[in-house]
């Protein structure tokens, strides 16, 4: 497991995220347990800005 501090400085809840290695090519995105972005469900990456949203609905 690997973790950083979000590369976008704003005003929210979250003091870091958390990388959790997988095989497959799996790419999830969770908030809180909350599944807010799947790969294997998209069959693509997200665009940075598309999971930075998603996260700031959620946490406001």
């Amino acid at each position: 497991m690997k973790r950083f501090k979000p590369a976008v400085k704003q005003p929210h809840p979250i003091s870091g995220i958390e990388l959790v290695p997988s095989g497959g090519g799996v790419f999830d995105v969770e908030v809180d347990g909350q599944l807010v972005y799947s790969k294997f469900q998209t069959g693509r990456h997200a665009e940075h800005e598309e999971v930075l949203e998603t996260i700031s609905r959620i946490v406001r």
